[in-house]
């Protein structure tokens, strides 16, 4: 049996050395294909260690009639760098877009998203929200863009976008209600 492939059948069974030995025989080739798909280092480790992170979580899912072992890994390299390039597009698209309105600065200031809210009460309570909530909730709700794309934009964990918009939005429903 291949040793690749035997490596794959300990990781299933949490063994980290057997994560240890995949990565020092293909860590060279998955970052190479990233460097080729990304043209960009930092990027490109990191696809590295998502690859391998996610080999460890569902090195379960790896059908050995279906490919080898380097193939598995490649073709998730790919899939993983393909996206970070579509979160960098996007990313650049919304910071064209936000540099592009008028006195906007690429950093949207509280005072300029204020500004676009008619009304006493809700401008008050947004111009005390830190910068980045602020940044947040414009993009939300008067860009529409989705959690992801603002994730993307913001450098920020999906996860903090969600949770911070939700706690964003209750804040001002109570300070509004109130």
């Amino acid at each position: 049996m291949d040793p690749l492939t035997l490596c794959v059948q300990r990781i299933v069974k949490g063994d980290e050395r057997a994560l240890e030995t995949l990565y020092d025989s293909c860590c060279n080739r998955v970052y190479y294909l990233a460097k080729q798909i990304l043209n960009d280092d930092a990027d490109a480790e990191e696809v590295t260690e998502d690859v391998f992170i996610k080999v460890w979580r569902t090195a379960a899912s790896y059908d050995e009639g279906r490919g080898k072992v380097l193939t598995w890994l490649l073709t998730i390299c790919r899939s993983h760098a393909l996206d970070r390039l579509r979160a960098r597009a996007r990313r650049q698209r919304l910071e064209q877009e936000l540099a592009a309105q008028p006195g906007e600065s690429e950093t949207l200031s509280v005072a300029a998203l204020g500004g676009l809210v008619r009304g006493g009460a809700l401008q008050r309570h947004l111009a005390e929200l830190p910068t980045e909530h602020a940044q947040m909730v414009y993009l939300a709700y008067f860009k529409g863009y989705s959690h992801s794309e603002i994730a993307a934009y913001l450098d920020l964990q999906l996860g903090t976008v969600k949770s911070t918009l939700r706690r964003t939005l209750i804040r001002l429903r109570e300070e509004l209600s109130a």
